[in-house]
């Protein structure tokens, strides 16, 4: 069970020996496609009828590329590998938590230099959560103590951080492209999940607010989400649970959302543990989407996991709120984040041997 501390969430622990083969999603397709309820912008509307797509399956094709975290090379040697991104270049940044540094690797697996290190300084990570790639490759880190964000130029020089207003838990983040920053995390003062930020990290908005639960400290950190950012600059937000698909404008304004009631995710309270005063989490056991991506406008890879299982589940579905596959397992690991053309996937695995790969994404 986790304590009521941001430091307590466990990365994701996921074990089993990555293919070098490749994985098709798309193959459970038999039974044909699950409907789920659609509602657009914030009004209830009808369920749409389920259509099998005329061209048979669809399918989607991961092709590992580059695996990391061999015991040989002492740069490869993670502790906790705790967030993956990559920019244009298909270059690896990789944030081991438990040193406080982000690595750095060429597509092909070389090692090219180290960012930050453990303290208050600049340049320097104290809770260091989350990593994002902007304009010009330039590398964002949110760091959990503050809140802080620091920028780091393409060669890792450091430029500048900015301490963020409010105090969403459990964020995620990227960049829009206005150069804006928008971060998913549940903010206790405003009860929202969504929140807006120029580039000196001033608050501009918060939206999506969450209904009042009876959670406290760490455990509203159930009551977030993850986000990508559609090629139209639109947000596709994933709610941890329940299952819930939305497209948001930057100003706020709700254009789409696909629910599924049975989704097989756990509700956040039902991992919620009182004693006495006190509440703690059973974090394992909560079944939720770990991270979303837009493969165009129109297409969406939902990825749900529980932190105690071995694979993530994989959810392809259509603007038209159509489930087109859904397949666990495949790849061991949990996706994070994609290039910016949409082409490679990374994701992190902390079971085993602590590493990270990335994938060639078909379809």
């Amino acid at each position: 069970m986790c304590t009521s501390s941001p430091a307590a969430l466990p990365a994701p622990r996921l074990g089993g020996v990555i293919s070098r083969r490749g994985i098709a999603l798309g193959a459970l397709l038999a039974a044909g496609p699950v409907v789920m309820s659609v509602v657009a912008e914030a009004q209830s509307v009808p369920a749409l009828s389920l259509e099998r797509a005329s061209r048979g399956q669809t399918a989607l094709v991961f092709e590992q590329v580059l695996r990391l975290g061999s015991g040989a090379d002492t740069n490869q040697m993670f502790g906790q590998v705790w967030d993956v991104a990559l920019d244009s270049r298909s270059r690896v940044y990789v944030l081991d938590r438990s040193v406080a540094t982000v690595q750095v690797f060429s597509a092909n697996g070389r090692h090219l230099f180290q960012i930050g290190r453990r303290g208050g300084g600049p340049g320097e990570f104290l809770q260091a959560w989350r990593l994002g790639v902007g304009a010009g490759d330039t590398l964002l880190v949110f760091d959990a103590s503050g809140p802080r964000l620091s920028y780091f130029a393409p060669d890792g020089r450091f430029v500048r951080s900015v301490v963020l207003a409010g105090s969403p838990s459990n964020v995620d983040m990227a960049e829009l492209p206005d150069r804006n920053l928008v971060l998913a995390g549940f903010d206790r003062a405003t009860r929202n999940t969504l929140h807006i930020y120029d580039r000196s990290g001033a608050l501009l908005r918060s939206f999506r607010p969450v209904e009042a639960r009876e959670l406290a400290g760490f455990e509203t950190s159930l009551l977030g989400g993850r986000i990508d950012v559609l090629p139209s600059g639109d947000i596709l937000f994933t709610q941890l649970s329940p299952y819930s698909l939305e497209i948001w404008s930057s100003r706020g304004v709700l254009k789409w959302r696909c629910e599924d009631r049975n989704g097989g995710l756990t509700d956040p309270a039902a991992v919620v543990v009182r004693r006495g005063d006190g509440q703690g989490l059973m974090w394992g056991r909560f079944v939720h989407s770990a991270s979303v991506f837009a493969l165009s406008d129109s297409l969406f890879l939902n990825v749900a996991m529980a932190p105690a299982d071995t694979v993530p589940r994989f959810d392809l579905v259509s603007r038209s709120c159509q489930l087109l596959a859904r397949q666990n397992g495949g790849v061991p690991l949990l996706l994070t984040k994609r290039t910016p053309d949409r082409a490679r996937f990374a994701g992190a695995t902390n079971a085993d041997v602590p590493g990270a790969a990335v994938y060639r994404l078909r379809h």
